[in-house]
């Protein structure tokens, strides 16, 4: 409710005590509100800060509302209806900002929890089976590729996973290499299915994602556009010997940690200290000559720096746990 009181774009109510906004004042006030929420987002912020703070930082509130007021002039928005506003702001909102997500295990949820991530959010979320692992609530599910769309989220480092069981492991793992690596093929299999379908694009190089952001840049409906996957492997535990790196570099895949929670066959991860083991030295020759990817991510600290005297390659921490 907008708080009535007497002064400048008020007409006086007829009750006693109470006054009333105008209906062009209160639509002003109520959406000039709207954005000072809103200017706490960094979209809104870059639009809107600079009139309704200043340089000297934020002031009283009726400031920041003519400040907020003044950025609608700017955009045109100034005396339009709240719905053509938000109309106008989402345009906004997908000619300036696009997301590429760090860290997406996607074909885990797919295969490994039955989820079909080609559907809208709110349909993932409320299956009509029950889950494929207690543990894991469809009801949480984070992203489907209609909502990447909608959310403007262009790309994403996918992940591929297929860990091997280890003594006093904290999460599960397969009982062999074997196993680590058909699952892990499956995953890759899951994503080349989704490239073949026009529903993603697979990115394997740089110029492969620059003509990605370009189209996703230039086009103003996404609806049926491909999400663009730059595949990666959390944990090693795959790459069965060393010269298995090329083929899957063949394969598609650009990025490798050495492992996940816990220990791989490569290297202390999450929860484990440690430093890398004896395979890994070998490994990280064969990624450097093939131009792999190192990411650094779930590596020990003691691990981490062991390899950075190792590998010559190029180094990435897609996101930190």
């Amino acid at each position: 409710r907008i708080r009535r009181r007497q002064g400048r774009g008020h007409r006086r109510d007829p009750r006693p005590g109470r006054s009333a906004l105008t209906p062009g004042r209160a639509r002003q006030r109520h959406f000039a509100g709207r954005i000072r929420a809103r200017a706490a987002t960094g979209l809104y912020r870059r639009l809107f800060a600079r009139n309704a703070h200043g340089p000297d930082g934020p002031r009283r509130r009726r400031s920041q509302g003519r400040g907020a007021l003044s950025g609608l002039r700017r955009l045109g928005l100034r005396h339009r209806t709240k719905s053509d506003c938000r109309r106008r702001l989402r345009h906004l909102e997908i000619e300036i900002v696009l997301i590429f997500d760090g860290d997406y295990p996607m074909a885990f949820g797919a295969l490994d929890l039955n989820r079909d991530l080609t559907r809208p959010l709110q349909e993932v979320r409320n299956p009509s089976d029950p889950p494929k692992m207690a543990a894991w609530n469809d009801g949480e599910t984070m992203a489907s590729l209609p909502e990447m769309r909608r959310g403007g989220v262009a790309a994403a480092l996918v992940k591929i996973v297929g860990r091997i069981r280890q003594p006093n492991s904290p999460i599960w793992g397969y009982s062999s290499g074997d196993n680590a690596y058909a699952a892990a093929r499956g995953h890759l299999a899951y994503y080349e299915i989704l490239a073949q379908r026009g529903q993603a694009r697979l990115l394997a190089s740089s110029a492969a994602l620059d003509a990605h952001i370009a189209a996703w840049e230039t086009e103003t409906d996404r609806t049926d556009l491909p999400v663009g996957l730059v595949l990666g492997m959390e944990g090693a535990d795959p790459i069965l010997w060393p010269e298995q790196v090329h083929e899957w570099w063949t394969a598609g895949l650009r990025v490798v940690s050495l492992a996940h929670y816990g220990v791989s066959v490569y290297a202390h991860g999450t929860g484990r200290p440690g430093g890398l083991l004896p395979p890994a030295a070998a490994l990280l020759a064969e990624m450097d000559k093939a131009g792999m990817i190192l990411d650094l991510t779930h590596t020990s600290d003691e691990a981490f720096w062991q390899a950075l005297d190792l590998f010559g390659g190029p180094l990435l921490a897609s996101h930190q746990n």
